[in-house]
């Protein structure tokens, strides 16, 4: 895997593709774990997506690795930026990209990890957490399911959204001017999209508790750094090995993109606090929406009786802190953690 230094580009300018001198600048940063995205996404004047996927794509030298042709994949990227929601406080490019950097933080955090990304994994991740989201419209899943949303009907009240992001994301990205994958081979182009759909698929939160089971069994057993000489595997006798088990590195990678997503409880309290406001109007708009349609107001949507503390505690006691305590057993991420309870405490 060849890293590319940031500075390495042509002429700076507003393309996401030659981005401006205080972008690259704050590019130069990306494995900063409270790397300031807002201020990223107004140098790139509202671009972030496109400008980080194509830097981190150059970093891990994907180009030359999957002979990506680079007119396809500037196609590819902005129709994929322009296909999140610029009216939506949360759910749109910026949280995508935020989604991105923590994914790319996590690969190269450790080097139990990182060892373990060959570059099939390393463009799949990457593409996951570019799309993650993709067209979301600003309410959940029961939202749709509760309102016979179309997209619940198609999908049979399952997984809705994820299903949806990713088809929608797929279908723009196999279209013949956008379809940046077209010379991979074609038993890496399955590999690749089996471990988008189910990294993306790992996002509903419905599969949040039967996937930290699964995870927590095998991490149990064994520790971060078993071999005080070796660092980047696991030792013989543990159950979890991502290095030589395909099921396990994909599990490690379910994880890995479920942390970026909910990561922002993890985050400096300034950082974390702009980002509760951002979900916490999107949650009030959907509430909005439920009272004029008559359904039931979801937790914590109604804004005529929103506890936003209570609302912060449960989410980090029951979905961020298992998933990060969890991830920890495997690498070591004890600065997020103290900033996790540092937050927790300070509702």
């Amino acid at each position: 895997m060849i890293i590319t230094p940031a500075q390495a580009y042509l002429s700076a300018g507003d393309d996401p593709f030659n981005p401006s001198p205080d972008a690259i600048a704050l590019l130069q940063r990306v494995q900063e774990y409270n790397w300031p995205i807002f201020e990223f996404t107004e140098a790139t004047k509202g671009r972030p997506l496109a400008t980080l996927v194509y830097h981190l794509f150059r970093r891990a030298d994907l180009f030359s690795a999957f002979e990506i042709p680079m007119d396809l994949f500037r196609n590819c990227v902005t129709a994929i930026e322009n296909g999140y929601r610029k009216d939506l406080s949360f759910h749109n490019s910026v949280h995508a990209s935020d989604v991105l950097h923590c994914t790319n933080y996590f690969i190269f955090q450790s080097e139990a990890v990182s060892s373990a990304a060959g570059d099939s994994d390393m463009l799949a991740l990457y593409i996951a957490a570019m799309i993650h989201d993709f067209d979301h419209p600003g309410v959940n899943n029961n939202f749709l399911i509760n309102s016979y949303d179309p997209k619940a009907i198609l999908y049979n009240d399952r997984s809705v959204l994820e299903n949806h992001h990713l088809a929608s994301a797929f279908e723009v990205m196999n279209r013949p001017e956008n379809n940046f994958l077209r010379n991979l081979k074609k038993d890496t182009w399955k590999e690749v999209r089996e471990f988008v759909i189910d990294m993306v698929l790992a996002t509903d939160l419905s599969q949040h508790f039967q996937l930290m089971s699964s995870f927590k069994t095998k991490v149990g057993m064994t520790s971060a750094l078993p071999n005080p000489t070796d660092s980047t595997h696991p030792s013989s006798s543990s159950t979890f090995n991502p290095h030589e088990i395909r099921n396990d590195r994909l599990l490690l990678w379910k994880i890995i993109i479920k942390c970026a997503d909910v990561s922002n409880p993890t985050k400096t309290w300034t950082l974390y606090g702009h980002w509760c406001r951002l979900i916490f109007e999107e949650f009030l708009s959907q509430g909005d929406r439920e009272r004029r349609l008559g359904l039931d107001i979801s937790p914590y949507m109604d804004r005529m009786s929103i506890n936003f503390p209570s609302c912060q505690n449960g989410f980090m006691e029951f979905v961020v802190m298992p998933l990060f305590e969890a991830y920890d057993k495997w690498a070591p991420v004890p600065g997020l953690l103290a900033e996790l309870k540092r937050n927790k405490d300070n509702w």
